[in-house]
């Protein structure tokens, strides 16, 4: 019972010691397109987030790029315990790095190249799909992003646009740890 209310929530904290990177890719068209993420510590507070605007030919390409901005971000942080998720499977698929490149002639190749180098290196990091609901937070940086007439924008705190999902978010480390601590105390 526990580990199905658990997996409900909407947004689950980082293992102790790391930080999340939620990501998100947003596109209606070349010119429609941008992507956000957000870092957040294993208390759920926020660390940064971003939202970007970007000409990207497809849905696939926004998702990349907001994913290679995140990962740039936490390495200019210096971070070195990274969880990330994002709610493109398939883009999980196409960082495999157990593959030498099985898309050498994808219209994303060097871009797909340089995120699969950055997942490489001197750093911790575990990378997952999530469903939709629990990267609501990323989302909605995205969608910042699409309105945005260009550039880049860091969010040092949560944008007014995301802030009901980024309380709920909060409500779920809450309400994680409290079924852990009774977990605990059983």
């Amino acid at each position: 019972m526990k580990d199905s209310a658990i997996k409900s929530l909407t947004w689950l904290p980082p293992a102790p010691g790391f930080l999340k990177l939620n990501t998100d890719g947003a596109w209606k068209g070349i010119d429609k397109a941008g992507g956000g993420g957000v870092l957040r510590k294993e208390n759920g507070d926020w660390f940064l987030g971003y939202s970007s605007k970007y000409n990207a030919k497809t849905p696939l390409a926004a998702e990349l790029l907001a994913l290679r901005e995140g990962l740039s971000v936490a390495k200019t942080f210096d971070i070195d315990k990274l969880e990330v998720e994002t709610d493109a499977d398939s883009l999980i698929f196409m960082l495999d790095t157990s593959t030498v490149n099985p898309y050498p002639h994808h219209e994303l190749v060097a871009v797909i190249e340089e995120v699969r180098g950055m997942l490489k290196g001197n750093w911790q990091l575990e990378f997952r799909h999530i469903p939709r609901f629990k990267n609501l937070v990323a989302h909605g940086l995205a969608a910042i992003a699409m309105d945005m007439a260009m550039g880049h924008k860091s969010h040092f705190d949560p944008p007014a646009k995301v802030m009901g999902d980024y309380e709920n978010d909060k409500a779920s480390v809450v309400a994680v740890r409290g079924m852990l601590r009774e977990e605990n105390d059983n």
